[in-house]
């Protein structure tokens, strides 16, 4: 954590080192919790792109001053694909955390091109994994909830020339809309502002 002029106030060690272990580390993805003064939530990869239990999309949820207050393991439907560096972690207003994430690695291997949605409560509980299948790879690049009944997931779809989709899905996970668009994908926030 720093200061507003940029000192330090302290730093944590998320992720302990085993040497004997894969500790490839995707993109770390930060967001700030209203129901408590300074805390924020974490979200991270460890691991490869394989299905082994030691391979974790973990999200973590910490206190002002660094202490972990709960951490929590998003299980994958068939097995992580990498973190985008586009926003994957939203928290509303009521405490919702929703999470985003996507895989896909081959055509030839059609079952594992999908994107994920997850819902956890403010105590760290999932309460929700929906999956949407694609027909070629996937990247989440983000989410957006406006509020509990409206959440948007963003991306791409492809290798080498992408596509890009939107999702809008309810709070229940139900799609309500999707939409592809050719010749074109999101980044980062994808341009998305609440009022």
């Amino acid at each position: 954590r720093l200061d507003p002029s940029g000192g330090l106030v302290w730093t944590r060690q998320v992720c302990p080192v085993n040497t004997n272990a894969d500790i490839t580390i995707g993109t770390l993805h930060l967001a700030a919790d209203a129901a408590i003064p300074g805390a924020f939530l974490l979200l991270f990869r460890k691991g490869a792109f394989t299905s082994s239990p030691a391979n974790l999309l973990n999200l973590m949820k910490f206190d002002a001053n660094g202490g972990l207050l709960w951490e929590t393991q998003l299980r994958p439907e068939k097995r992580y694909g990498p973190l985008s560096p586009g926003r994957q972690l939203e928290v509303t207003a009521s405490g919702t955390i929703w999470a985003a994430h996507a895989m896909g690695f081959t055509n030839a291997l059609p079952d594992f091109n999908q994107a994920l949605v997850y819902k956890v409560s403010a105590s760290g509980q999932t309460l929700l994994r929906q999956f949407f299948l694609t027909d070629v790879p996937a990247t989440a690049n983000g989410i957006a909830a406006k509020n509990d009944q409206e959440i948007y997931v963003y991306g791409a779809l492809g290798t080498a020339t992408t596509d890009g989709f939107l999702i809008k899905i309810n709070e229940t996970g139900q799609i309500i809309w999707s939409n592809r668009y050719g010749n074109m994908h999101f980044l980062r926030n994808g341009g998305i502002r609440f009022p």
